[in-house]
Formats: structure tokens, C-alpha cells, sequence
């Protein structure tokens, strides 16, 4: 396998979907070292800005009044926009994210005592 395609496996292997109604959002699992970096304290913005990568779904009448029902392919800038509107949805995502960590965390956990 060339480094290019370990590297995506690896990060593929980090993500997962959530779905919320019509809506299905790419989240990345954060790596130890970047919940070092949150120092305890995690804060829901930086997790919605950095760790959602995708979301399948949305259409653009979801996004501006009188919208299509074309679907907007995911941008990060249209996305931060759009969240920002949205605290439905925050806890749902920053849960999933937080989930997803503490899942890893257990998991080396037990590995390390095996």
C-alpha cells in the first residue's frame, strides 16, 4: 500500500457519520495528541470547526430562504455559516465527536492492560 493510501486508511479509520433527520454529517475522531491541545476544556466551536469534515444531505433550500433542492456539496466556510444558526445540532455533533474519542481512549486502555 503506497504512504498515501496508508495515510487516508488511517484517517478514514478515525471518521464517522452522524445522522440528524435528512442529514448525515462526516465527523474525525480527535487524534491524543489534539485533545492535549484542548488542555482539558473542550470547546464546542473548535470542535465544529475542526473535526467535521463532511455532510450529505443538505440542500440549498436547507441553507437560504427560497433554496433549490440541489445538494450543496460540503464547504467548510458554507458549513461554519450554517452551524452557527443551527445549536440543534451542536451537542448532537460535538457528542458524537467526544463519543467517538472516549471510545478510542477506552479501547487503548484495555489494550494496554491485556
Amino acid at each position: 500500500m503506497s504512504d498515501n493510501l496508508l495515510l487516508a486508511q488511517m484517517r478514514r479509520d478515525r471518521e464517522k457519520r452522524v445522522t440528524v433527520g435528512e442529514w448525515t454529517f462526516v465527523v474525525r475522531r480527535p487524534t491524543d495528541l489534539e485533545i492535549t491541545e484542548f488542555k482539558g476544556k473542550l470547546d464546542q466551536r473548535k470542535i465544529l470547526e475542526r473535526f467535521v469534515l463532511d455532510w450529505s444531505g443538505l440542500l440549498e433550500r436547507d441553507l437560504i430562504r427560497n433554496g433549490t433542492d440541489r445538494e450543496i456539496e460540503f464547504d467548510r466556510a458554507i458549513f461554519l455559516e450554517f452551524i452557527e444558526d443551527k445549536p440543534d445540532l451542536w451537542n448532537v455533533i460535538t457528542k458524537a465527536v467526544t463519543e467517538a474519542y472516549q471510545a478510542h481512549k477506552e479501547a487503548t486502555e484495555e489494550s494496554v492492560k491485556n
